[in-house]
């Protein structure tokens, strides 16, 4: 038998190359293990047999050709996010031949073919009757843009008309939340966060911490509450208690699930937003400060808060606000203004404070950030005033 390797078309045009003979004097198979994948090979077999005058005479023989492809490999391992625009991406390795179909099943009854190679027809007759759904195929990744909720998928390898089943994964296809802001909240050192959950999700669960993003949903590090959709519309969004201190404070907003006949889960892919930068107060990026100067004459009754800019960002407007007590007061409306100035360019700015206007037994000002309209742009620092504000202390 001649094994002859052949390329181009079909017929006696082909193109042969690299013969290799075998040869049996007994019935029997012939194995050929030197075969590539990919290469198309003819066989011819015939047999030769002595004639009447001792000549060696042989048949004409016949022909068949064969190319051998790759075996079907398993997907090891898929992984799967979900956008904004509620598509999920599901990825997996690249297959050595051939492409990878995705299947989409519920997670409650999930469809699993099996883990040995069937053929082709066998694996669409078991989805037919499973009645799952085939979100695509490809090499690398394929885009599901029905799925929401909670998904299984199932990943087969198809090498022309044989499959095999491969690595399977639970997820919930929910998008991220959008049109996160912050803006001042009710109370002192309150902000107010809104945001838009993304469609079929009704609640959400907020974590913030104190200099970095939650790890997650769990983190043990981070506070955090649960709101309803329901309880945005009424309140206007989330009202946040900061912490105390300088540290910036950031929060995610996880999109939250209820599996059937569950609780509600928060789904670990959350937007986040700074609800606090760093520094004692920020305006168009540029980080303050505030100290107060004492007069150096004894007896003049004025003293001034000056506030720093750390940058070329210029400084926002201040107000200086005093109340009666040990505590300084904790908004604008929770004391007496004492003194005011504007936002402007450069990197100092001062308000001048008249000893004699003070409430009696003042012990700290409140200095608060505020825009052109008077309003907060950030907690307010504090400072201590003389002891007696008519001498120098």
């Amino acid at each position: 038998m001649d094994r002859t390797v052949r390329a181009g078309d079909d017929g006696e045009d082909a193109v042969t190359r690299a013969t290799r003979r075998f040869r049996r004097r007994d019935a029997s198979d012939l194995v050929d293990d030197g075969c590539e994948i990919g290469v198309r090979y003819a066989y011819r077999a015939w047999v030769e047999y002595p004639g009447d005058a001792g000549q060696v005479t042989r048949t004409p023989g016949r022909t068949v050709e064969v190319t051998l492809t790759e075996r079907p490999r398993p997907v090891r391992e898929l992984w799967a996010a979900t956008g904004d625009d509620g598509a999920t991406t599901v990825s997996f390795g690249a297959a050595r031949a051939g492409e990878v179909r995705v299947y989409a099943s519920p997670p409650g009854s999930p469809w699993s073919p099996g883990t040995e190679e069937v053929s082709l027809a066998d694996l669409d007759r078991a989805a037919s009757g499973a009645r799952v759904r085939l979100v695509g195929a490809g090499r690398r990744r394929v885009v599901d843009r029905a799925g929401r909720g909670a998904v299984h998928y199932t990943s087969v390898t198809v090498v022309g008309d044989r499959a095999r089943p491969g690595a399977q994964l639970d997820h919930q296809a929910v998008g991220r939340p959008t049109d996160l802001a912050v803006r001042p909240g009710p109370g002192a050192g309150e902000v107010l966060l809104t945001f838009e959950l993304p469609a079929g999700v009704t609640e959400a669960m907020v974590c913030w911490r104190i200099g970095e993003s939650p790890s997650g949903p769990e983190d043990p590090l981070a506070a955090g509450g649960r709101v309803t959709n329901t309880k945005l519309q009424i309140d206007g969004g989330y009202t946040v208690a900061l912490p105390p201190g300088p540290d910036a404070v950031l929060a995610t907003v996880y999109p939250m699930v209820r599996p059937a006949g569950g609780r509600p889960v928060a789904v670990g892919q959350g937007a986040t937003v700074t609800l606090r930068e760093s520094g004692a107060g920020r305006v168009g990026g540029a980080a303050v400060s505030w100290e107060l100067r004492r007069p150096t004459n004894p007896f003049r009754r004025t003293f001034r808060v000056v506030v720093r800019s750390r940058s070329d960002g210029g400084v926002p407007g201040i107000a200086v606000v005093a109340a009666p007590g040990t505590s300084a007061p904790t908004s604008l409306e929770a004391g007496h203004l004492m003194g005011r100035a504007v936002a402007g360019e450069g990197r100092e700015t001062t308000v001048t404070v008249d000893g004699r206007a003070l409430p009696a037994a003042t012990s700290a000002l409140a200095v608060f950030l505020v825009d052109g309209d008077g309003r907060p742009l950030h907690p307010p620092g504090t400072v201590e005033p003389p002891v007696d504000p008519t001498i120098t202390v």
